[in-house]
Formats: structure tokens, C-alpha cells, sequence
């Protein structure tokens, strides 16, 4: 909708909402999602461990190399989203999106 300089947006039950509350909304949606993301990668890295160690005691070897290997993944993926929601609060999402977007492209140069 547009009233004048007023930018609304309306949902599909007929409420409306300016843009600022729309942004809000979905900056908190977005927060919610990567602490649910590394709630899980958490867990994956713990039930790696797990799996790994316990494959070890079987003597089961690449089935441990293989669980180590998806504990370290997550565990680097884990870190990095932790020290962005973290350690990083003053950056905003964007800006470290931008960021990687950039080091990929420098990567695949």
C-alpha cells in the first residue's frame, strides 16, 4: 500500500504494517533461524563425538574417520556462526554476507 510518503505493507488477513515494523520482523525471523542453526550444528557436533568415539571402540575405523570428519565441519561452521552472533554483534548481517560473498568470489578468481 502507499498513503502518501508512507510506505504499509498488508498481510493476508488485511492487518497492516509500515516498513520499519516489516524490517523489524524479519531481522528478529532471521536471528531466530542462525541461533536455531547453530542450536543444531551444536548438537550435530556432539552426536559426531559421540559416533566417533563409539565407532573407535568397535574398530571401526573409516566409519570414526568419517564421523570425526563431519564433527570438524560442524564444528568450524559452529564457530563462525557463534562469533557472528556473538563476538560480532555490532556487524550486521549484511555486512558479513558482503563480506563472504566477496572472499568467495577472491577465492574463485
Amino acid at each position: 500500500m502507499d498513503e502518501g510518503q508512507l510506505v504499509r505493507f498488508r498481510c493476508r488477513v488485511g492487518r497492516t504494517f509500515s516498513a520499519d515494523n516489516v524490517l523489524a520482523g524479519q531481522t528478529e525471523n532471521v536471528e531466530e533461524a542462525l541461533w536455531f542453526a547453530l542450536r543444531t550444528l551444536e548438537e550435530r557436533v556432539q552426536l559426531s563425538q559421540q559416533l566417533a568415539a563409539r565407532a573407535r571402540r568397535h574398530g571401526l575405523g573409516k566409519a570414526a574417520d568419517r564421523y570425526a570428519h563431519t564433527y570438524q565441519q560442524a564444528s568450524e561452521a559452529a564457530d563462525t556462526l557463534k562469533r557472528l552472533l556473538v563476538d560480532g554483534q555490532e556487524r550486521t548481517i549484511e555486512e558479513a554476507t558482503a563480506q563472504r560473498g566477496a572472499a568467495l568470489s577472491a577465492a574463485n578468481i
